[in-house]
């Protein structure tokens, strides 16, 4: 995510709002306040785990980080080469921007936080401004920072948790540090894709390469080259020349490139495929809204050269991390072509549900309030989910990461995230996923609770215990591999559909129209054929064709189905049913059934997940973790309208959670010799919860608001007779 500042279910939660919410005589709808009462439930929000507690998920650890050597990539997965044979994952989240630069004791602090989640890796973002001295200052690291910065990485490696992040992300840069006799800053969008053209440019991204990848940190004694614990680097943090494209298009050195690369592909193909902008020489100011695919294709090209000049440098430093770039959107045939360079090791994107749309027209409220949330049912647009399209940017032969996932706040449902999102990650069989964000500010993470906002895991109960059932899930293993293969392989009329300025530019983008694709069958497109895969030309099975939408169905009637994991539109109802975690996701009112676990939900939707702590199965395990996630907001979190679809405050401390219950049935082998207690927010048991052993089956009912008043949202179970 690229800022450099602060970087249906509407009915079934309408109980919630309805005193704030109803229509007035004149039949508008007024705004919805969420507050304290009989429909919301404060918390004792605490960002620390006791240690050893059912929420504690760092034994899982294997410390330090880099002991087993350099990550490899074999085939699609990664292995270590000191465990060879044995796939490896990461999930962790981002540590943002100040969060870089703790003191020791806040250092100390954060990575035990991090790891007692369940993640067992950290993305560093947004800290090369905060490592380098401001531009012009002559000297190159901010040197305060920089042993702070120092410090808690070698503290995360001691603690076991894997590193990985970007060569630039956001650093400021002048325009006479790139050789420009002109003041000022270069923009960030400008400067990525004038490393591309501009050798000035180019030379500034290397040099601060060679300085960090070559500085030894003084608490490890290596330098970040010779780091096994950042074994993955991305070239450019969000870097497709798109993106940039429209600020730099006309600049002499584009222009230069451009007749360079219009001759030479004139030369190799013809003035037939040529055709349209290119035979007259006119290239599109925005590819996209042009829909001009030979502009595409020059960009692709440019772009693909550039990854091979960056490879080169990086390599020559002696860096041996594995490589990626590109990643985030859009996920299009010309950026796959960039991403089947050879000497990139893994595919990396970026995926958000419910993303804000911030509508505020003050500088300010860029990255804030007020905003369009998006709320309803999510089962019941599954389709249009993310995740849903982002799986298909993978390429066979390479692993897949996701190093920014989220489903963003003020969202009701982002509960599911960790069920859903873990469950298509062990399905899809991805190597990484990374939460943005943990946090990004010092004084947040270490001062007084806030309250749950767009992205940040350490301010939001929902967000932190759905992380908890995404670690079981994806580290785990506990759902397979979909045993089914479809690939859309990238061809020229993908590339370039319809000639040079007479496609749609949706038809550029890899992924079908397709509902269930991605639970049916592992999914990917490239630029070749996978061997056992059912592969299917781009052009013709992408998400749109020749300029209409593409409404055919995937041929996907011979691959086989995927029984972990179900989604049922008809009911709003999401379920995955493994041995060791089962969940679902649904309305009020509606009987939930996931394997061992049975609940019907009442007063508000949720998330629930029962998981074993012990790795045994659920109906043998000797202790389980039950979660049930409804909403969380700050009190005074308003909507403008009664649908809660433009969020105009996040409110105030403390945390209020919305109140429901679930009335649950749990399969055990011994259900008279185990006792259900409820959890504070830091893990440690509250009270217990009266529950009944029937007929093999623990039956208890889990309420929000707890014994004492106080909200509840995950339940320790646990054998101890």
């Amino acid at each position: 995510m690229t800022h450099p500042m602060f970087i249906g279910l509407a009915a079934m939660f309408a109980t919630a709002v309805a005193a704030a919410g109803t229509a007035d005589a004149t039949n508008t709808p007024r705004a919805v306040v969420i507050e304290e009462g009989e429909d919301w439930v404060a918390c004792d929000w605490t960002r620390d785990i006791a240690p050893g507690s059912a929420l504690d998920f760092s034994a899982r650890l294997d410390a330090p980080a880099g002991k087993y050597g350099w990550l490899k990539a074999v085939g699609e997965h990664f292995e270590f080469e000191g465990f060879p044979g044995i796939p490896q994952r990461f999930f962790g989240a981002n540590v943002c921007m100040g969060l870089n630069i703790p003191s020791h004791e806040q250092a100390n602090i954060l990575v035990e936080r991090i790891a007692r989640l369940g993640y067992n890796s950290i993305r560093i973002h947004h800290h090369d401004r905060r490592l380098v001295q401001e531009p012009g200052d002559g000297a190159f690291f901010n040197a305060e920072n920089l042993e702070r910065f120092d410090y808690l990485y070698a503290a995360a490696i001691r603690r076991g948790l894997y590193l990985t992040t970007d060569v630039f992300v956001s650093r400021p840069v002048l325009w006479r540090d790139i050789g420009e006799d002109r003041d000022g800053e270069v923009g960030l969008h400008v400067f990525k894709g004038l490393t591309i053209f501009h050798e000035g440019a180019f030379r500034n991204w290397a040099e601060f390469a060679k300085n960090f990848l070559e500085h030894v940190n003084p608490y490890t004694g290596r330098a970040y080259r010779d780091e096994p614990a950042l074994p993955l680097l991305c070239l450019m943090n969000e870097g497709w020349l798109c993106n940039s494209w429209f600020d730099i298009n006309g600049m002499e050195c584009v222009l230069r490139r451009y007749d360079e690369w219009r001759a030479r592909m004139l030369a190799q193909h013809g003035s037939d495929f040529m055709a349209g902008s290119l035979a007259t020489n006119a290239l599109s100011a925005n590819c996209w809204d042009d829909k001009n695919g030979a502009t595409a294709l020059f960009l692709a090209d440019c772009e693909r050269e550039s990854v091979g000049r960056k490879i080169d440098f990086l390599k020559s430093l002696g860096c041996r991390a594995l490589l990626t770039t590109g990643n985030h959107g859009p996920e299009n045939a010309p950026n796959q072509r960039v991403r089947a360079h050879p000497g990139l090791d893994y595919v990396d994107t970026h995926c958000y549900e419910a993303h804000p749309r911030f509508i505020g027209k003050e500088p300010h409220q860029r990255w804030w309030v007020p905003s369009r949330a998006a709320n309803g049912n999510p089962v019941e647009k599954i389709d249009s989910f993310a995740l849903a399209y982002i799986p298909w940017a993978r390429m066979a032969g390479k692993p897949f990461t996701i190093t920014e996932f989220n489903y963003c706040g003020p969202s009701f449902h982002r509960g599911i995230a960790g069920l859903y999102g873990g469950a298509l990650a062990c399905a899809q069989d991805w190597g990484g996923v990374w939460h943005f964000e943990y946090g990004s500010s010092i004084d947040r993470v270490f001062g007084p609770p806030f309250t749950p906002n767009y992205f940040a895991v350490s301010d939001d109960p929902m967000m932190t215990a759905s992380a908890r059932t995404f670690a079981s899930l994806f580290l785990r293993g506990d759902a397979p591999v979909a045993e089914g293969r479809v690939n859309l392989t990238v061809d020229n009329r993908a590339l370039m559909p319809e000639g040079p300025g007479k496609g749609d530019c949706e038809e550029f983008k890899v992924a079908p129209k397709s509902k269930d694709a991605v639970w049916l069958a592992r999914v990917s497109s490239g630029m070749e054929n996978v061997p056992g895969a059912l592969n299917l030309p781009l052009s013709e099975w992408g998400w749109r064709k020749y300029g209409t939408c593409n409404t055919n169905a995937l041929p996907l009637g011979r691959l086989p189905s995927y029984p972990y994991a179900r989604n049922d539109r008809e009911r709003g109802v999401f379920t995955v049913e493994t041995e060791r975690t089962c969940g679902a996701f649904g309305p009020a009112g509606v009987p939930l059934r996931a394997g061992a676990l049975s609940a019907t939900l009442e007063r508000a939707g949720a998330t629930i997940c029962v998981t074993s702590l012990d790795g045994a199965p659920i109906r043998r395990s000797s202790r389980l973790l039950f979660s049930h996630l409804t909403d969380a907001h700050g009190g005074g979190t308003a909507f403008e309208d009664a649908d809660c679809t433009v969020c105009t405050s996040f409110g105030k401390p403390p945390i209020l959670v919305r109140d429901g219950a679930a009335q649950v049935s749990l399969a055990l082998d011994a259900p008279e010799a185990y006792r259900v207690y409820e959890l504070a927010l830091d893990g440690s048991r509250r009270a217990e919860v009266p529950a009944a052993a029937h007929d093999r089956r623990l039956e208890f009912r889990a309420a929000v608001r707890g014994a004492d008043g106080r909200a509840v949202i995950e339940y320790e179970i646990a054998k101890e007779m």
